[in-house]
């Protein structure tokens, strides 16, 4: 799924609410454990993600989402709405600026 073309057709909400479900069932396949047991605003230490499962998850995440995850926005401290929050945000800014570079390719 291609989150900037879904952030386009849907809107900021839907797809934060799309984007935490889907963290919130890597996450429990990570973990092992049913996606109901898996809090998105718990910090994922709390859940017992440890830093090989930090890893699994950053490429799960690759993956599933076809993203470039930094193991950064898999820490321990985070919560899976935070790093919802952090890729939603960085989507914006990509479509942000494929618009300005349109924008500027057709002026020009």
């Amino acid at each position: 799924m291609n989150l900037r073309a879904m952030l386009e057709a849907t809107g900021s909400e839907a797809t934060r609410a799309w984007l935490t479900a889907t963290l919130v069932e890597l996450v429990a396949g990570v973990l092992r454990m049913p996606k109901e047991d898996v809090s998105a605003v718990r910090p994922l230490s709390e859940s017992g993600l440890d830093s090989l499962m930090a890893i699994e998850l950053a490429a799960d995440i690759q993956r599933r989402l076809q993203l470039e995850a930094p193991l950064a926005l898999t820490s321990a401290s985070l919560t899976i709405a935070q790093a919802a929050h952090v890729e939603l945000s960085v989507a914006a800014l990509d479509r942000l600026a494929a618009k300005t570079l349109q924008h500027v390719a057709s002026a020009a």
